[in-house]
């Protein structure tokens, strides 16, 4: 594949997973971007149009149930929890305990902590590659 495509189909795949395009339809798309490359000989651009534009012509499938849509709610209110775990320690860096339970310091970390986590593992989940597209 010529580097120019890896690039657009990372990019492309990125941005429909933001849209909540499933991993099969991403699959299907990426593979057939790299197909038509392959075989025309133009360049992803030439034959799609940006990535940004390509995405915006997916929508999810309706048959499809919105799988693991509980899970993103879950982990977004993790966050908003851990954040303001993190602001009320702050805020409190004076006293001795943060909401009762413990101290301001232990407040900061763990709310960093789960913080970072998240956004590391948000980080993986969107610039993963899709698989390939059986022969």
């Amino acid at each position: 594949m010529p580097k120019g495509t890896h690039q657009y189909n990372a990019k492309l795949a990125r941005l429909l997973r933001l849209r909540g395009i499933d991993e099969a339809q991403i699959r299907d798309a990426t593979w057939s971007v790299e197909s038509h490359v392959t075989d025309s000989g133009s360049t992803a651009e030439e034959a799609f149009g940006s990535p940004r534009r390509y995405a915006r012509t997916f929508t999810q499938a309706t048959d499809t149930p919105s799988r693991g849509r509980g899970w993103y709610v879950l982990a977004w209110l993790i966050a908003s929890l851990a954040a303001a775990l993190l602001l009320i320690s702050w805020s409190a860096r004076d006293d001795d305990e943060v909401l009762g339970l413990f101290s301001p310091e232990v407040g900061i970390v763990l709310g960093a902590a789960v913080l970072l986590i998240w956004a590391l593992v948000l980080g993986l989940r969107l610039t993963r590659r899709p698989g390939r597209q059986p022969v």
